[in-house]
């Protein structure tokens, strides 16, 4: 997996995340896929998709997975 550097155009910026939602926003920007990403940050097997769908509802979160 390619190593992405994350930049935050937000004013929030990327030190508001916690440090596995900074993983999935790295490994969604990456795959794309909500569910591969929560698995790859290492939230549940069971919870991955009801996860990806909070956390890309996370106003933080979705701003800097859309960079």
């Amino acid at each position: 997996m390619a190593k992405v550097k994350l930049k935050s155009y937000s004013g929030a910026g990327l030190d508001d995340l916690t440090d596995r939602q900074l993983r999935f926003v790295e490994n969604y920007i990456v795959h794309l896929d909500g569910q591969q990403a929560a698995l790859d940050a290492g939230y549940s097997p069971k919870s991955a998709r009801v996860k990806a769908c909070q956390l890309l509802s996370n106003g933080k979160v979705a701003k800097e997975s859309e960079s």
